[in-house]
């Protein structure tokens, strides 16, 4: 799989999530897996998969 499918399939995977009612374990959970697939994004020097990533773990963290 090309890294742009791999960044769409997240990307709608992750607006999925946004519409459902997250509680707040589940989204921290969820930020944790981020954090986690972000570092390894970067560590492959993906910096545009790993930066999506960043701007939607942002995201997460500021909901309420």
């Amino acid at each position: 799989m090309d890294q742009n499918t791999y960044i769409e399939q997240a990307a709608a995977h992750f607006r999925t999530l946004l519409t459902e009612q997250l509680n707040r374990q589940e989204r921290m959970e969820l930020i944790g897996k981020l954090k986690t697939e972000m570092k390894a994004a970067a560590k492959l020097l993906e910096f545009e998969h790993a930066a999506y990533l960043r701007d939607k773990i942002k995201e997460l963290e500021e909901m309420k």
